[in-house]
């Protein structure tokens, strides 16, 4: 599993690389996007709506309003651990809000939950 913020968006380079949508001199992994697969919600976690993602905004990308996805729970496939499995059950935004006033941060948080146990055979 990799879980952080990133700063990149679903769609750059090394997003692509992580979820097998691209190869690098001729490897790749395959890591699935909790977000894609059960997010709830826009998955936007660097939004000027926070004022503290506000200011980052606005200074290094010349916008204030701009709302990207940077933060991932990749989970890996079923190839790197065959003996187990991690079924991605529901992926959320969290700490999207103040609380009493306060930002936890300027990003927002991203919740998973994750059913994972061994890889039952079938038949």
């Amino acid at each position: 599993m990799i879980a952080g913020d990133l700063n990149a968006e679903p769609d750059a380079a090394s997003i692509r690389f992580l979820t097998g949508r691209q190869s690098l001199e001729g490897r790749s992994v395959c890591y699935y996007d909790a977000w894609e697969i059960a997010g709830i919600g826009t998955g936007k976690t660097w939004t000027g709506v926070n004022p503290n993602a506000m200011a980052g905004a606005e200074r290094i990308i010349g916008q204030r309003n701009y709302h990207r996805r940077f933060d991932y729970v990749l989970v890996g496939s079923w190839d790197a651990h065959p003996k187990g499995r991690a079924e991605i059950q529901s992926a959320e935004c969290v700490l999207d809000r103040p609380v009493d006033g306060i930002w936890p941060s300027d990003h927002y948080g991203v919740m998973v939950d994750i059913d994972v146990g061994p890889n039952a055979k079938a038949g």
